[in-house]
């Protein structure tokens, strides 16, 4: 049904249309801030996942980076009794070789005396070991007692690896430094 040109819409159909259109309204002004308010969710929940994974390995480096610092730790003290006999070098070398050996995460394994000579040194495959002298925090700060963890650097055969360092002791007295990457 068509209707002439000129004639009026009745009554209940102008009012149809005023609540369609009123009810339609709202819906499409909201839209972009609906799609705005979904864009953010989903940007918030993408960096929520992000955070927490980063919190994971961040928690997983730290629990090995633990672990790591014991293994150098329960060895210190054999090692410590054989440097402070003197002659104990084949046993102290026996005794980083099971280090590096049980340990995939340990690269090298040096030991150095109070005087940062080396002792003894083993390392895993191709791994460069760690060189340091007296006035390397690395072994500054054992000598004073406390374990030293270095940050991530680049070795000569391209590995990027860190140090850890722990002192040697027998009672009070710090007689050297075991170092490991």
């Amino acid at each position: 049904m068509s209707r002439p040109v000129g004639q009026r819409l009745p009554l209940r159909s102008a009012w149809y249309g005023l609540v369609l259109m009123a009810s339609l309204l709202p819906a499409l002004t909201l839209v972009p801030w609906l799609g705005d308010q979904a864009e953010e969710l989903l940007f918030d929940r993408a960096m929520l996942r992000e955070e927490m994974h980063h919190q994971q390995i961040e928690t997983r480096l730290y629990l090995e980076t633990e672990r790591l610092v014991s293994v150098l730790q329960n060895k210190s003290d054999p090692v410590a009794y054989f440097l402070a006999q003197g002659d104990g070098r084949p046993m102290i070398r026996s005794l980083i070789e099971r280090i590096v050996a049980r340990e995939a995460m340990v690269n090298t394994a040096t030991v150095y005396d109070a005087q940062a000579r080396v002792i003894a040194r083993v390392a895993r495959g191709e791994h460069t070991e760690a060189v340091i002298d007296s006035e390397a925090r690395s072994f500054v700060i054992p000598m004073m007692g406390r374990n030293f963890l270095g940050a991530p650097v680049r070795l000569q055969d391209g590995h990027v690896e860190f140090l850890i360092s722990v002192p040697l002791q027998t009672g009070d007295d710090v007689i050297g430094v075991l170092v490991g990457t």
